[in-house]
C-alpha cells in the first residue's frame, strides 16, 4: 500500500491517471478500466476519489454487478468511456 504520509492532495494521483487518458486517447483506446481494491477505509477513499473526483464508474464486469452482490467481493472494477471524436470541421471551400 501507499503510506499515508504521502496519501492524498498532493496531486499525483490525479496527474497519473490524467496521463493514463491521455496516453488510452493517443492510442485511440475507448476507455480506461482500473480494479479498485474496498474492504479498508483507505481502499474506500481510493474508490470515492475515482468516482467522485474522476469520475468513473463501476463497470458491468465488476463482480459486484454481474455476480450475486452478496458475495461481498473485495474489489471493484471502474472505468471511464470517452465520447466517441468529433471528425474535424471542414475548412469553407
Amino acid at each position: 500500500g501507499i503510506n499515508a504520509e504521502y496519501m492524498g492532495r498532493k496531486g499525483l494521483g490525479k496527474f497519473l491517471m490524467q496521463l493514463a487518458e491521455l496516453i488510452a486517447r493517443k492510442w485511440s483506446m475507448d476507455g480506461v478500466m482500473l480494479t479498485c481494491w474496498i474492504p479498508t477505509e483507505e481502499a474506500k477513499q481510493a474508490y470515492h476519489f475515482y468516482v467522485d473526483k474522476l469520475k468513473y464508474e463501476r463497470d458491468y464486469t465488476s463482480p459486484d454487478v454481474f455476480l450475486d452482490p452478496e458475495m461481498n467481493a473485495t474489489y471493484c472494477i471502474l472505468s471511464k468511456i470517452f465520447p466517441p471524436p468529433q471528425p474535424a470541421p471542414q475548412p469553407a471551400k
